[in-house]
């Protein structure tokens, strides 16, 4: 985390597989370099929201911080101390005090929700320490896309975003959490989604696990094996572009980066 707030907009597509409404218990963000054992972050503050924002273009200063100020604070820390250390590539989890319930389901007339997160610390100026070093995995997209994420510094100057830029970049993030059923919301079931595009390893559910099947858009089989609960699918060898995953009668699609 360079500045200390930056924002990020996931669409429904982003996680194919992810339910349309429910509660997230669980944020999981990929660390790009060693974050040692003991690195702290003062004021470590992690915000959600729903929006019928596509993208950062057009933004002002008021505007971003309209958007903070009707986030939802889900996790806060006064001075967050990393109990492990983080490896370069590895996750690191944030469990929230109380789930985050979100609905992504569209609205009247076909207007798309989509999910906010905000990730921000107290200081802004990175000393290049070992107390500093959470950054992010970020994946850069080329060609004329729409700008899904904006990093700024807040409390620099007192009620004013400094410095804010948006940007084609978007920040690995995944969930834990619990559905609710469209067609009986006190139904509940436990889902794990993890990003979409997919780098090297694809997460899935906890509950799965047996033989597996990776298949690209012609249909044609390009990788199979098979996982224990909790395991990972290994993407790395797989060309960019995008796949379908088969565990048993469930299919996935994803995005290999």
């Amino acid at each position: 985390m360079g500045d200390n707030l930056s924002q990020a907009l996931y669409y429904k597509s982003d996680f194919m597989s992810m339910p349309a409404q429910g509660f997230i218990t669980d944020i999981f963000l990929k660390i790009s370099s060693l974050t040692p054992s003991g690195s702290t972050l003062p004021g470590l503050t992690v915000k959600m929201g729903i929006t019928t924002r596509k993208n950062f273009d057009g933004m002002s200063d008021a505007h971003f911080l309209a958007m903070d100020a009707a986030l939802t604070t889900v996790y806060y820390d006064s001075f967050y101390v990393l109990p492990g250390a983080l490896q370069a590539g590895s996750w690191w989890k944030l469990s929230l005090p109380q789930p985050y319930q979100y609905s992504l389901l569209p609205l009247p007339g076909d207007t798309s929700q989509n999910l906010i997160v905000q990730l921000s610390k107290s200081v802004y100026n990175n000393s290049g320490t070992q107390n500093h070093r959470f950054h992010l995995f970020e994946i850069v997209y080329n060609g004329n896309i729409p700008w899904r994420f904006a990093r700024a510094r807040k409390n620099d100057v007192p009620g004013q975003i400094v410095g804010w830029t948006a940007g084609n970049i978007s920040q690995l993030i995944g969930f834990n959490g619990y559905a609710l059923s469209v067609d009986d919301p006190q139904k509940k079931i436990p889902f794990s989604v993890f990003p979409n595009p997919a780098t090297d390893k694809l997460h899935v559910s906890k509950e799965a696990s047996g033989v597996y099947e990776v298949y690209d858009l012609r249909g044609v089989k390009v990788a199979a094996s098979n996982i224990k609960e909790g395991e990972e699918v290994n993407v790395q060898s797989l060309a960019p572009g995008i796949y379908m995953l088969k565990m048993g009668e469930r299919t996935t699609r994803f995005v290999k980066e």
